[in-house]
């Protein structure tokens, strides 16, 4: 009677899986900081004084759907 771990392909069904998880994680989570720093560059004021000194809840709001949409857009591709 064979073992059960005699019947896993340890690099087909684990390890290859597992590399192209963390590998697309890393390359998404790189693109959306990439992101966010072109659009701080991209808009006319300081992201960081509207948010840490003037508590601008708008500015909050702004890059709040900055993040939410570059991060859709990234699921959707790294599915495809």
């Amino acid at each position: 009677m064979p073992s059960f771990f005699a019947l896993i392909d340890w690099y087909n069904e684990i390890v290859r899986p597992t590399l192209a998880i963390v590998g697309i994680g890393a390359i998404s989570i790189a693109m959306l900081l990439v992101a966010v720093r072109v659009m701080e560059k991209a808009l006319p004021f300081s992201v960081r004084h509207e948010l840490e000194e003037d508590h601008n809840l708008a500015a909050a709001i702004v890059m709040a759907s900055i993040i939410l949409g570059v991060a859709i857009v990234i699921a959707a591709v790294a599915q495809g």
